[in-house]
Protein backbone atom coordinates (compact mmCIF):
# COMPACT_ATOMS: atom_id res chain seq x y z
CA UNK A 1 0.00 0.00 0.00
CA UNK A 2 3.23 2.40 -0.14
CA UNK A 3 1.89 3.95 -3.48
CA UNK A 4 -1.38 4.45 -2.40
CA UNK A 5 -0.21 6.08 1.08
CA UNK A 6 2.20 8.34 -0.71
CA UNK A 7 -0.88 9.56 -3.13
CA UNK A 8 -2.98 10.08 0.21
CA UNK A 9 0.10 12.51 1.77
CA UNK A 10 0.33 14.19 -1.65
CA UNK A 11 -3.29 15.11 -1.67
CA UNK A 12 -2.61 16.14 2.01
CA UNK A 13 0.17 17.96 1.26
CA UNK A 14 -1.73 20.38 -1.16
CA UNK A 15 -4.96 21.11 0.33
CA UNK A 16 -5.67 23.59 3.41
CA UNK A 17 -9.22 21.85 4.80
CA UNK A 18 -9.93 18.37 4.83
CA UNK A 19 -13.32 17.05 5.67
CA UNK A 20 -14.18 13.71 7.21
CA UNK A 21 -17.10 11.92 5.92
CA UNK A 22 -19.24 8.38 6.41
CA UNK A 23 -21.92 6.59 5.22
CA UNK A 24 -25.40 7.82 6.45
CA UNK A 25 -26.75 5.78 10.01
CA UNK A 26 -23.51 5.23 10.92
CA UNK A 27 -22.33 1.81 12.43
CA UNK A 28 -19.42 1.50 14.25
CA UNK A 29 -17.04 0.83 11.71
CA UNK A 30 -17.65 3.85 10.45
CA UNK A 31 -17.56 6.45 13.53
CA UNK A 32 -14.58 4.19 15.05
CA UNK A 33 -12.25 4.80 11.38
CA UNK A 34 -13.85 8.56 11.19
CA UNK A 35 -12.86 9.27 14.70
CA UNK A 36 -9.57 7.58 14.33
CA UNK A 37 -8.31 9.31 11.36
CA UNK A 38 -9.38 12.21 12.51
CA UNK A 39 -7.37 12.52 15.49
CA UNK A 40 -4.36 11.36 13.30
CA UNK A 41 -4.95 14.00 10.90
CA UNK A 42 -4.89 16.77 13.68
CA UNK A 43 -1.49 15.62 14.88
CA UNK A 44 0.46 15.02 11.45
CA UNK A 45 -1.19 18.59 10.15
CA UNK A 46 -2.03 21.06 13.65
CA UNK A 47 -1.69 23.76 11.03
CA UNK A 48 -4.49 22.99 8.81
CA UNK A 49 -8.31 22.99 9.20
CA UNK A 50 -9.69 19.40 9.45
CA UNK A 51 -13.26 18.47 10.27
CA UNK A 52 -15.50 15.45 11.09
CA UNK A 53 -19.25 15.62 10.19
CA UNK A 54 -21.46 12.81 11.42
CA UNK A 55 -25.64 11.97 10.24
CA UNK A 56 -27.38 13.23 13.43
CA UNK A 57 -29.31 9.70 13.03
CA UNK A 58 -27.04 7.62 15.27
CA UNK A 59 -27.73 5.39 17.81
CA UNK A 60 -27.39 6.51 21.21
CA UNK A 61 -24.43 4.08 22.42
CA UNK A 62 -22.59 5.05 19.52
CA UNK A 63 -24.03 8.62 20.08
CA UNK A 64 -22.48 8.62 23.44
CA UNK A 65 -19.12 7.31 21.36
CA UNK A 66 -18.94 9.88 19.91
CA UNK A 67 -20.14 12.72 23.01
CA UNK A 68 -17.25 10.81 24.93
CA UNK A 69 -14.88 11.50 22.55
CA UNK A 70 -14.70 15.17 23.06
CA UNK A 71 -14.04 15.91 19.36
CA UNK A 72 -15.95 18.91 18.12
CA UNK A 73 -18.02 17.90 15.20
CA UNK A 74 -17.87 19.70 11.71
CA UNK A 75 -20.30 23.35 12.64
CA UNK A 76 -22.61 23.32 8.97
CA UNK A 77 -22.74 27.50 9.58
CA UNK A 78 -19.12 27.36 8.86
CA UNK A 79 -17.04 28.02 5.58
CA UNK A 80 -18.90 25.08 3.18
CA UNK A 81 -15.80 24.59 1.40
CA UNK A 82 -12.83 21.91 1.79
CA UNK A 83 -10.21 21.75 -0.39
CA UNK A 84 -10.13 17.57 0.46
CA UNK A 85 -13.03 15.28 1.68
CA UNK A 86 -12.55 12.20 2.80
CA UNK A 87 -15.24 9.45 2.62
CA UNK A 88 -14.66 6.47 4.48
CA UNK A 89 -16.58 3.06 4.70
CA UNK A 90 -19.58 4.35 2.17
CA UNK A 91 -19.73 2.40 -1.12
CA UNK A 92 -21.41 5.03 -3.70
CA UNK A 93 -21.07 9.20 -2.67
CA UNK A 94 -24.93 8.95 -2.84
CA UNK A 95 -24.72 6.88 0.64
CA UNK A 96 -21.90 9.51 2.16
CA UNK A 97 -23.85 12.18 4.97
CA UNK A 98 -22.88 15.61 3.51
CA UNK A 99 -23.48 19.29 5.11
CA UNK A 100 -25.33 20.99 3.15
CA UNK A 101 -24.16 23.35 0.06
CA UNK A 102 -20.78 21.31 0.85
CA UNK A 103 -18.20 21.91 -2.33
CA UNK A 104 -14.91 20.23 -2.44
CA UNK A 105 -11.94 20.39 -4.81
CA UNK A 106 -11.05 16.84 -4.63
CA UNK A 107 -12.41 13.26 -2.85
CA UNK A 108 -10.29 10.48 -1.38
CA UNK A 109 -12.68 7.16 -1.13
CA UNK A 110 -11.52 4.60 1.57
CA UNK A 111 -13.44 1.83 2.19
CA UNK A 112 -13.87 -2.19 1.68
CA UNK A 113 -17.47 -2.62 0.41
CA UNK A 114 -17.18 -4.96 -2.70
CA UNK A 115 -19.97 -2.54 -3.97
CA UNK A 116 -18.14 0.41 -3.93
CA UNK A 117 -18.42 2.59 -7.24
CA UNK A 118 -14.51 4.41 -7.31
CA UNK A 119 -16.29 7.63 -6.06
CA UNK A 120 -12.58 9.77 -5.64
CA UNK A 121 -10.43 10.59 -7.36
CA UNK A 122 -7.92 8.26 -5.32
CA UNK A 123 -9.91 5.19 -4.43
CA UNK A 124 -8.41 2.76 -1.95
CA UNK A 125 -11.05 0.03 -2.16
CA UNK A 126 -9.92 -3.16 -0.41
CA UNK A 127 -13.39 -5.64 0.01
CA UNK A 128 -10.93 -8.51 1.72
CA UNK A 129 -10.43 -6.78 4.32
CA UNK A 130 -12.57 -7.11 7.36
CA UNK A 131 -13.40 -3.30 8.31
CA UNK A 132 -12.29 0.27 7.21
CA UNK A 133 -11.02 0.42 10.33
CA UNK A 134 -8.49 -2.31 9.34
CA UNK A 135 -8.03 -0.39 6.14
CA UNK A 136 -6.95 2.90 7.81
CA UNK A 137 -4.77 1.36 10.31
CA UNK A 138 -3.01 -0.48 7.75
CA UNK A 139 -2.76 2.52 5.64
CA UNK A 140 -1.60 4.83 9.03
CA UNK A 141 -0.14 2.44 11.50
CA UNK A 142 2.62 4.49 12.37
CA UNK A 143 0.98 7.32 13.46
CA UNK A 144 -1.64 4.77 15.54
CA UNK A 145 -1.19 5.79 19.50
CA UNK A 146 -2.55 5.50 22.77
CA UNK A 147 -4.73 8.51 21.87
CA UNK A 148 -6.53 6.75 18.71
CA UNK A 149 -5.94 3.07 18.85
CA UNK A 150 -9.37 2.95 20.39
CA UNK A 151 -11.21 3.90 17.64
CA UNK A 152 -9.95 1.37 15.18
CA UNK A 153 -10.27 -1.35 17.55
CA UNK A 154 -13.78 0.05 18.20
CA UNK A 155 -14.12 -0.30 14.45
CA UNK A 156 -12.73 -3.57 13.90
CA UNK A 157 -14.84 -5.18 16.46
CA UNK A 158 -18.11 -3.72 15.35
CA UNK A 159 -17.41 -4.89 11.58
CA UNK A 160 -16.69 -8.56 12.85
CA UNK A 161 -18.95 -8.81 15.30
CA UNK A 162 -15.89 -8.99 17.90
CA UNK A 163 -14.12 -12.08 15.64
CA UNK A 164 -17.49 -14.14 14.89
CA UNK A 165 -17.12 -13.05 11.62
CA UNK A 166 -15.86 -14.89 8.50
CA UNK A 167 -13.87 -11.39 7.07
CA UNK A 168 -11.69 -12.05 10.22
CA UNK A 169 -8.50 -12.54 8.84
CA UNK A 170 -4.78 -13.35 10.71
CA UNK A 171 -4.08 -9.58 10.03
CA UNK A 172 -7.23 -8.52 11.75
CA UNK A 173 -6.12 -10.62 14.61
CA UNK A 174 -2.53 -9.22 14.69
CA UNK A 175 -4.32 -5.28 14.21
CA UNK A 176 -6.05 -5.69 16.93
CA UNK A 177 -3.33 -7.22 18.91
CA UNK A 178 -1.16 -4.25 18.49
CA UNK A 179 -4.21 -1.82 19.16
CA UNK A 180 -4.71 -3.47 22.68
CA UNK A 181 -0.64 -3.17 23.31
CA UNK A 182 -1.45 0.42 22.64
CA UNK A 183 -4.06 1.09 25.38
CA UNK A 184 -7.20 0.28 23.62
CA UNK A 185 -9.31 -2.19 25.85
CA UNK A 186 -11.63 -4.55 24.89
CA UNK A 187 -13.79 -3.89 27.59
CA UNK A 188 -14.68 -0.30 26.46
CA UNK A 189 -15.57 -1.63 23.51
CA UNK A 190 -18.07 -4.40 24.78
CA UNK A 191 -19.44 -1.21 26.92
CA UNK A 192 -20.58 0.70 23.97
CA UNK A 193 -21.58 -2.07 21.55
CA UNK A 194 -23.17 -4.56 23.69
CA UNK A 195 -23.61 -3.29 27.07
CA UNK A 196 -25.85 0.12 27.18
CA UNK A 197 -29.28 -1.25 25.91
CA UNK A 198 -32.48 1.05 26.52
CA UNK A 199 -35.26 -1.08 27.17
CA UNK A 200 -36.96 0.48 24.18
CA UNK A 201 -34.54 -2.09 22.51
CA UNK A 202 -35.30 -5.23 24.22
CA UNK A 203 -39.06 -4.72 23.52
CA UNK A 204 -38.24 -4.17 19.96
CA UNK A 205 -36.40 -7.28 19.29
CA UNK A 206 -39.49 -9.25 21.96
CA UNK A 207 -41.88 -7.81 19.55
CA UNK A 208 -39.92 -8.28 16.40
CA UNK A 209 -39.05 -12.17 17.30
CA UNK A 210 -43.24 -12.54 17.41
CA UNK A 211 -43.16 -10.99 13.75
CA UNK A 212 -40.60 -13.35 11.89
CA UNK A 213 -42.55 -15.04 8.85
CA UNK A 214 -40.80 -17.48 6.17
CA UNK A 215 -41.46 -16.72 2.85
CA UNK A 216 -39.72 -20.15 1.08
CA UNK A 217 -37.62 -22.20 2.69
CA UNK A 218 -34.28 -20.70 4.20
CA UNK A 219 -35.72 -17.04 3.48
CA UNK A 220 -37.62 -15.16 6.83
CA UNK A 221 -38.78 -11.85 6.90
CA UNK A 222 -39.38 -9.31 9.99
CA UNK A 223 -41.91 -6.37 9.41
CA UNK A 224 -41.46 -3.00 10.98
CA UNK A 225 -44.25 -0.97 9.65
CA UNK A 226 -43.77 2.46 10.73
CA UNK A 227 -46.98 2.78 13.77
CA UNK A 228 -44.99 -0.60 15.76
CA UNK A 229 -41.57 0.94 16.06
CA UNK A 230 -42.56 4.59 16.26
CA UNK A 231 -44.94 3.40 19.12
CA UNK A 232 -41.42 3.16 21.74
CA UNK A 233 -40.63 7.16 21.12
CA UNK A 234 -37.33 6.37 20.22
CA UNK A 235 -35.66 7.01 17.06
CA UNK A 236 -35.64 4.36 14.06
CA UNK A 237 -32.01 3.16 15.45
CA UNK A 238 -33.13 1.14 18.11
CA UNK A 239 -34.03 -1.36 14.98
CA UNK A 240 -30.68 -1.89 14.62
CA UNK A 241 -29.52 -1.70 17.77
CA UNK A 242 -31.94 -3.97 19.10
CA UNK A 243 -29.95 -7.37 18.35
CA UNK A 244 -32.94 -8.83 16.22
CA UNK A 245 -30.75 -8.77 12.98
CA UNK A 246 -28.41 -11.52 14.49
CA UNK A 247 -31.45 -13.20 16.38
CA UNK A 248 -33.26 -14.42 13.17
CA UNK A 249 -30.37 -15.54 10.90
CA UNK A 250 -29.41 -17.19 14.04
CA UNK A 251 -32.15 -20.01 13.09
CA UNK A 252 -31.29 -23.71 11.94
CA UNK A 253 -32.43 -23.13 8.65
CA UNK A 254 -32.28 -19.60 8.18
CA UNK A 255 -30.06 -18.96 5.28
CA UNK A 256 -31.61 -15.06 4.64
CA UNK A 257 -33.42 -12.95 7.25
CA UNK A 258 -34.79 -9.75 5.52
CA UNK A 259 -35.76 -6.79 7.91
CA UNK A 260 -38.30 -4.48 5.91
CA UNK A 261 -38.55 -1.12 8.15
CA UNK A 262 -40.94 1.66 7.25
CA UNK A 263 -38.71 4.76 7.76
CA UNK A 264 -42.10 6.85 6.31
CA UNK A 265 -44.94 6.53 4.45
CA UNK A 266 -43.25 6.46 1.40
CA UNK A 267 -39.88 4.68 2.16
CA UNK A 268 -38.89 1.18 3.67
CA UNK A 269 -35.14 0.73 4.20
CA UNK A 270 -34.45 -2.99 3.92
CA UNK A 271 -31.96 -4.78 5.98
CA UNK A 272 -30.26 -8.37 4.13
CA UNK A 273 -28.37 -10.50 6.78
CA UNK A 274 -27.04 -14.26 5.96
CA UNK A 275 -24.78 -17.13 6.91
CA UNK A 276 -23.53 -17.58 3.14
CA UNK A 277 -25.67 -15.88 0.91
CA UNK A 278 -24.42 -12.62 -0.95
CA UNK A 279 -26.59 -10.35 -0.09
CA UNK A 280 -25.09 -7.12 -2.02
CA UNK A 281 -26.31 -8.89 -5.25
CA UNK A 282 -29.64 -8.55 -3.68
CA UNK A 283 -29.17 -5.32 -2.50
CA UNK A 284 -27.83 -3.55 -5.98
CA UNK A 285 -30.51 -4.97 -7.41
CA UNK A 286 -32.78 -2.82 -5.21
CA UNK A 287 -30.38 0.18 -5.64
CA UNK A 288 -28.46 -0.35 -2.61
CA UNK A 289 -25.17 -2.26 -1.71
CA UNK A 290 -23.08 -3.47 1.54
CA UNK A 291 -21.10 -7.08 1.86
CA UNK A 292 -21.73 -10.10 1.14
CA UNK A 293 -23.71 -11.01 4.58
CA UNK A 294 -25.11 -7.72 5.55
CA UNK A 295 -26.19 -5.09 3.35
CA UNK A 296 -29.10 -2.71 2.23
CA UNK A 297 -31.51 -0.63 0.25
CA UNK A 298 -34.61 1.54 0.08
CA UNK A 299 -37.78 0.34 -1.71
CA UNK A 300 -39.50 3.90 -1.95
CA UNK A 301 -43.46 3.33 -1.72
CA UNK A 302 -45.74 1.82 0.62
CA UNK A 303 -44.65 -1.39 3.30
CA UNK A 304 -47.45 -3.30 1.34
CA UNK A 305 -45.63 -2.43 -1.96
CA UNK A 306 -41.82 -3.06 -0.74
CA UNK A 307 -42.46 -6.40 1.20
CA UNK A 308 -44.26 -7.80 -2.43
CA UNK A 309 -41.52 -6.53 -4.51
CA UNK A 310 -39.46 -8.71 -2.21
CA UNK A 311 -41.43 -12.09 -1.99
CA UNK A 312 -41.42 -11.69 -5.48
CA UNK A 313 -37.68 -11.28 -5.83
CA UNK A 314 -37.02 -14.46 -3.49
CA UNK A 315 -39.81 -16.65 -5.37
CA UNK A 316 -39.01 -15.84 -8.67
CA UNK A 317 -35.35 -16.22 -7.94
CA UNK A 318 -34.98 -19.02 -5.05
CA UNK A 319 -32.72 -21.31 -7.74
CA UNK A 320 -30.42 -17.71 -8.53
CA UNK A 321 -30.14 -16.59 -4.92
CA UNK A 322 -28.87 -20.02 -3.39
CA UNK A 323 -26.26 -20.10 -5.79
CA UNK A 324 -25.22 -16.07 -5.33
Amino acid sequence: MKNELQKIYELLEECNSVLIVTHLRPDGDALGSSLGTYLILKKLYPDKRIEVFFDSNISHNLQRLVDDSGIKLYDQSKNIHFDLMIGLDSGSFERLSLPGGLSVNNIINIDHHKTNDFYGKLNIVISEISSTAELVYTLLKEHIDSENAFYFLFGICSDTGFFKNDNVTPSTLRASARLTELGAKMFSVTTYLENSKKMAELKVLADGLKRIRKIINGIYIVEFPLKEWSKYGEPISVIWTSGIFSQVRSLKDCELGIFAIQKDENEVLVEFRSKNVDTSKVAVFFGGGGHKKASGCSIFGSMELAVNKLEEYFVNKDVLWQQA
